[in-house]
């Protein structure tokens, strides 16, 4: 996790517009609290099985949302 938390941390400024980090994870005390800060959150209940997880969370977000970041 640290070292999660430290790539987080040094994304450069002036990086590709276009960048997104998507990140999924159960619920965990040491999940970095920074990541959770500065990050948009999204809550579902899961769907049984990861690739049914996937599926929802891409067709969920509107992509217009997310051009301005």
């Amino acid at each position: 996790m640290p070292k999660l938390e430290s790539l987080f941390e040094n994304i450069p400024e002036g990086c590709n517009k276009d960048f997104r980090m998507w990140l999924t994870t159960a619920p965990s005390k040491v999940f970095p609290v920074t990541i959770l800060q500065k990050g948009v959150k999204l809550t579902y209940e899961p769907p049984k099985g990861i690739k049914n997880s996937l599926i929802r969370s891409y067709l969920s977000f509107d992509s217009r949302k997310f051009e301005d970041c």
